[in-house]
């Protein structure tokens, strides 16, 4: 009497083991999630009234549009896009033409000597 179900539990099991069962079964439903592409540059342009940033990198210059989602890393911490400063070397990740992220590896150095806003 004992051996009765070890009969049908091992035929079963390799049923449902096999390649083709395996094969057949639905896999689970995962949602797809974007991918964001990633680039390094230089930063040619801020403009905070049309929302954008330019950036020059090796495939040419990229235009980006910026918006309260997007995210801005400085070597000190989190900031904003009001702290973008052309020159800086960053890297940038977007999802299509929005910039998602925008972390600056390197700010500019200081304008040379007589150029910039006057101290009176």
């Amino acid at each position: 009497m004992v051996a009765a179900p070890r009969l049908v539990v091992v035929p079963l099991l390799l049923v449902l083991l096999s390649p083709r069962a395996q094969a057949a079964a639905p896999e689970a439903s995962t949602p797809a999630r974007p991918s964001l592409d990633t680039q390094d540059g230089t930063i040619r342009a801020v403009d905070l009234a049309a929302h954008t940033l330019t950036v020059q990198g090796d495939g040419g210059a990229l235009t980006l549009a910026l918006d309260r989602n997007t995210l801005v890393y400085l070597p000190r911490g989190l900031a904003s896009v009001g702290d973008l400063r052309p020159g800086a070397r960053v890297r940038v990740s977007r999802d299509g033409s929005r910039a998602c992220w925008v972390e600056v590896k390197e700010e500019p150095g200081p304008p040379p000597a007589g150029v910039g806003p006057r101290v009176p």
